[in-house]
């Protein structure tokens, strides 16, 4: 609010958007996004800023609702002072956005959403760009992660385009791998009992294949474990952001759960120790072990950097410009990895499925990736 009175007209700073779904129970993703960038805005200040500005971050909380997202993107297109926009989790509001970002031409970057579609959005000018998993990759890459145990998964997905669009991909990919007629099921968000649907799907397969998010994952394994059967699960990172370890640290220890992931703060990185140090400095965490979505705050932090890059390669904060120079960036050694070369006109996706790994929860929930 006291932007929008004191700052809005002036031309003091460089401003990023993010429009992200904070609604209680939903938001530990977008305050993970949020602090990443934050960090990274911090030093880059401390630098000395871009082009002789302050850099700065303004957050609103979509809730979850295209409707509510699409108003706080135009509110940012409408605001000459904002350079790009950062997106939040949920692919089903970012594809409502996206043709207001492209029909405007402001640089968007997704540091979590991982629908295939985002930036594969058909705009031959594109201005979606990515630091995240795509599910075009992720999907097989959590394919070929259950078949290396197991021959017969079940694919089950929440009803959305998130989860329907991973089944697709994932369907395609097991028939590729031998599997001709992959069993699979669709259900729906907001169920409170699913053990039905796993009583009799679960006949003829001996894993699962996870697309859902943190409240449906939940009742799913709570069911699960009360089966004749437990079929251990490979998930998508839906689960992430909220209290998923919290509500279920007994029937996780009855049940083999791994995940998908594209960053852990063990990894050997000097950025990635910069960004820990950080992080442990401003919000007052004492170990690693305390940061439960270390993915979105790397993803973020990294982001933000390459944006910032951009902004200072094309010494402007002319917004075709940056998407332009975005296109064309040296390379940049960030917290997830080398960037070698983030993006290019054909390819917005920084990440591909040599950074994704797979991943456990410790007994005391912490996240590890398996060797």
């Amino acid at each position: 609010l006291l932007y929008e009175k004191y700052s809005k007209d002036s031309n003091e700073e460089i401003v990023i958007g993010m429009d992200a779904s904070l609604t209680l129970g939903e938001q530990g993703i977008a305050l993970a996004i949020k602090q990443g960038a934050e960090i990274a805005i911090d030093e880059i200040n401390e630098q000395g800023g871009l082009l002789g500005k302050k850099l700065r971050l303004i957050v609103k909380d979509n809730k979850l609702s295209s409707l509510i997202g699409t108003k706080n993107i135009m509110s940012y297109i409408d605001n000459k002072n904002v350079v790009a926009i950062l997106g939040g989790k949920y692919s089903s509001v970012v594809a409502e956005e996206i043709p207001l970002v492209q029909t405007n031409k402001i640089p968007f970057i997704i540091p979590w959403a991982a629908a295939a579609e985002n930036t594969e959005n058909g705009y031959d000018d594109n201005y979606v760009f990515r630091v995240s998993a795509n599910d075009r990759y992720a999907s097989r890459f959590l394919v070929d992660a259950a078949l290396k145990k197991y021959k017969h998964p079940i694919v089950l997905v929440e009803n959305s385009i998130w989860g329907r669009n991973n089944l697709a991909k994932m369907k395609d990919y097991l028939v590729k791998k031998g599997i001709s007629k992959p069993t699979t099921h669709i259900f729906n968000r907001g169920k409170i009992d699913y053990t039905q649907e796993l009583t009799s799907i679960m006949k003829n397969n001996d894993s699962i294949i996870l697309v859902a998010n943190a409240k449906e994952s939940s009742v799913i394994i709570q069911n699960l474990v009360n089966q004749n059967k437990v079929l251990p699960i490979v998930s998508h990172w839906g689960i992430l952001g909220g209290t998923f370890f919290e509500d279920n640290k007994e029937v996780l220890k009855n049940l083999e759960f791994q995940f998908l992931q594209t960053f852990s703060f063990d990894d050997k990185n000097l950025k990635a120790n910069e960004l820990f140090k950080n992080y442990m400095k401003i919000y007052g965490v004492d170990s690693r072990n305390e940061i439960k979505v270390a993915v979105g705050i790397a993803q973020a932090y990294d982001s933000v950097h390459l944006l910032a890059l951009a902004i200072k390669e094309a010494n402007s904060t002319s917004r075709e410009k940056i998407k332009a120079s975005l296109e064309n960036l040296p390379s940049h050694l960030g917290a997830i990895k080398y960037y070698q070369k983030a993006f290019n006109g054909k390819s917005h996706d920084a990440l591909d499925k040599s950074d994704y790994c797979i991943s456990i929860f410790t007994g005391a929930g912490n996240i590890v990736p398996v060797k």
